[in-house]
C-alpha cells in the first residue's frame, strides 16, 4: 500500500516538473498575452469603445482593406479601377453598389488623394444620411421585424438598455406568443434591467400584447414600448397580415403607434440580406435597419449595399453577446472601422 502511494508521488512529481519546464521553456509572448487579454476584453460588459467596434470589425476590415491596401502599395491613383470593383463585389458589395462607388472616385477632382482616400470619402457620403431615432414624443412604440434567427428578441432586450441608460422608461412586449423560448427569454431581459415585460398564454393574440404593451407605457414617463414580434418568412402572407393586424390595432388606441417599425437584419447574410429587406418593405412600413452579428462575419460590405439599394436607414448594429454591444449606426466611425487610413480625408 505505502509503494502504491510513493509511485504515485513519483508520477504526479514527473508532470508537475514538465508542465513547469515547458512553461519556462515556452513563455507567453507580449504579443500572444495582448491578444487574449483583448480576447477576453471582447466578451466582458465593458461599455463601448471605438477600439470595441474595430474589434467586432475586424474580419470584415481584414477581408477588404487589407486587399485593398496591398492591391495600391505601388499605384496610389491607379487608371484601372477593375481590381477595386472586383474587391468590393468580393466583400458582399453588390454590383450596383460597386459601380455607383467607382463612378463617385472617377468623378473626385480631389487634388493629392489617394485612391483609398476617395473611396472612404464615397462610401461615407453613399451612408451619411443614416442614424438611430431618438424619441421625441411618447408613448414611442417600436415594433421589432425579421426572419428566425437573426437576434430580433435579444436586439429588443439590448435596445430597452441602451433607452434605459438615457433615462427613458422601457417596457418589453413579448408578442412572439408562438415561441415559448422567446417569451421566457425577454422576461429574464426585463427582471435583469428591472422593467415591466408585458406577456400572453402561448398562442395568444399577439396584437393583443401589442395593445398591453401600449397601455403600460402610456402613463410612464418618457415611456418607450419595445415589442418582440415572431420571425417569419417575408413570403408566408398569413403571417405579415399578422404584422398588419398588430399595427391596426395598436393605431385604434393611438394613431401614430408605431412610432418604428425596425427590421432585424442578420450581418452574416451578406447581400441575401437585399431580398429580405426589399420583400418586408412591401408588406409592412419598415422605418429603419439593425443589422445584428457583425463580429462574425467578413460581411460587413453589405451595410453599403443596404444604404445604397434601400430607402432605410441603418438605424443600429449589434455585435457581441453584451447588453451593450448594440449601439446607434455612426457612418463616419463605421468607415473609419473599416478603411482605417492614416491620412484621411474625412470631416472631423
Amino acid at each position: 500500500m505505502n509503494y502504491n502511494i510513493f509511485l504515485a508521488f513519483i508520477i504526479i512529481g514527473f508532470f508537475a516538473s514538465f508542465f513547469l519546464y515547458i512553461v519556462w521553456k515556452y513563455p507567453i509572448s507580449s504579443e500572444e498575452k495582448n491578444l487574449k487579454d483583448s480576447s477576453v476584453e471582447s466578451s466582458s460588459k465593458e461599455p463601448l469603445t471605438e477600439n470595441r467596434l474595430d474589434f467586432a470589425l475586424e474580419k470584415t476590415r481584414t477581408h477588404f482593406f487589407q486587399r485593398l491596401k496591398n492591391l495600391f502599395t505601388q499605384d496610389k491613383n491607379p487608371k484601372d479601377l477593375k481590381p477595386l470593383w472586383e474587391i468590393l463585389v468580393s466583400s458582399d458589395v453588390s454590383t450596383q453598389t460597386a459601380d455607383f462607388l467607382i463612378q463617385k472616385i472617377e468623378e473626385d477632382s480631389t487634388p493629392d488623394i489617394s485612391l483609398l482616400e476617395k473611396l472612404q470619402i464615397a462610401s461615407l457620403n453613399l451612408i451619411s444620411s443614416q442614424s438611430s431615432s431618438i424619441p421625441t414624443t411618447y408613448p414611442h412604440i417600436i415594433l421589432m421585424v425579421g426572419v428566425n434567427g437573426t437576434g430580433k428578441t435579444t436586439s429588443s432586450g439590448k435596445l430597452a438598455k441602451y433607452y434605459q441608460d438615457l433615462g427613458y422608461s422601457p417596457v418589453l412586449g413579448a408578442a412572439d406568443t408562438f415561441r415559448a423560448a422567446a417569451t421566457e427569454q425577454l422576461s429574464q431581459w426585463a427582471e435583469k434591467l428591472g422593467i415591466p415585460c408585458i406577456t400572453g398564454k402561448p398562442g395568444s393574440d399577439p396584437a393583443a400584447i401589442a395593445y398591453k404593451t401600449l397601455e403600460a407605457v402610456e402613463n410612464l414617463d418618457k415611456g418607450v414600448g419595445i415589442i418582440d414580434t415572431a420571425g417569419r418568412l417575408q413570403t408566408k402572407k398569413d403571417l405579415m397580415d399578422e404584422l398588419e393586424k398588430i399595427q391596426r390595432v395598436l393605431q385604434k388606441k393611438n394613431p401614430l403607434a408605431p412610432q418604428e417599425i425596425l427590421l432585424v437584419i442578420d450581418g452574416t447574410y451578406g447581400q441575401n440580406a437585399l431580398s429580405q429587406v426589399l420583400n418586408f418593405q412591401d408588406a409592412v412600413k419598415v422605418t429603419g435597419l439593425i443589422v445584428t452579428k457583425l463580429d462574425g462575419t467578413a460581411k460587413g460590405g453589405m451595410i453599403l449595399t443596404l444604404a445604397h439599394e434601400t430607402s432605410l436607414p441603418i438605424s443600429w448594429i449589434g455585435f457581441g453577446e453584451s447588453e451593450k454591444d448594440l449601439r446607434p449606426f455612426d457612418a463616419k466611425t463605421f468607415i473609419q472601422a473599416i478603411l482605417p487610413l492614416q491620412h484621411s480625408t474625412l470631416p472631423s
